[in-house]
């Protein structure tokens, strides 16, 4: 059994938990906004300096996507730790999906900056950190569409 398909089930485990808690604290944090008007008003206005209305919406949409997407991922390396093949086709959606979110809502964040003098920081920011975060997803469809790691799954 080639090494990277427990490598790679640990990682989604683990990833996926981070995800989760990030994405818990998000949701937390979107409570506090509806339940504290002050803090909600303060917590808008900042999004508004430097990006336009749509802005914070965005951002709600982004971190149930990333809540729904971690436990996917949790999920996907559980069936790679019990060796099934579903584990390996699973983590392979999972890398595609969060590519095109990633995509998406780098275009969209791009869309919504508004002129100022943070401009190039929010821009190099913003697509530095969607680079960044398209690592993890092409390393699994490298790894994981190996013809080793498909021959070790094939019929589980």
């Amino acid at each position: 059994m080639p090494p990277s398909i427990k490598v790679f089930g640990i990682l989604q485990i683990v990833f996926g938990s981070m995800g989760f808690v990030c994405g818990g604290a998000g949701a937390g944090l979107i409570l506090l906004m509806m339940k504290n008007e002050v803090f909600s008003m303060a917590f808008r206005q900042g999004l508004t300096e430097g990006h336009t209305e749509g802005y914070s919406n965005l951002l709600v949409i982004t971190g149930v996507l990333t809540l729904l997407l971690s436990v996917f991922q949790i999920v996907t390396g559980i069936g790679l730790l019990k060796k099934q093949n579903r584990g390996r086709t699973s983590s392979l959606l999972y890398a595609v999906v969060t590519m095109l979110v990633s995509i998406t809502t780098t275009i969209l964040t791009i869309s919504m900056i508004k002129e100022g003098p943070n401009v190039a920081f929010t821009l190099i920011s913003t697509i530095g950190g969607a680079l960044f975060s398209l690592i993890y997803p092409i390393c699994i469809l490298i790894f994981l569409t190996r013809p080793a790691v498909v021959e070790a799954l094939r019929n589980r």
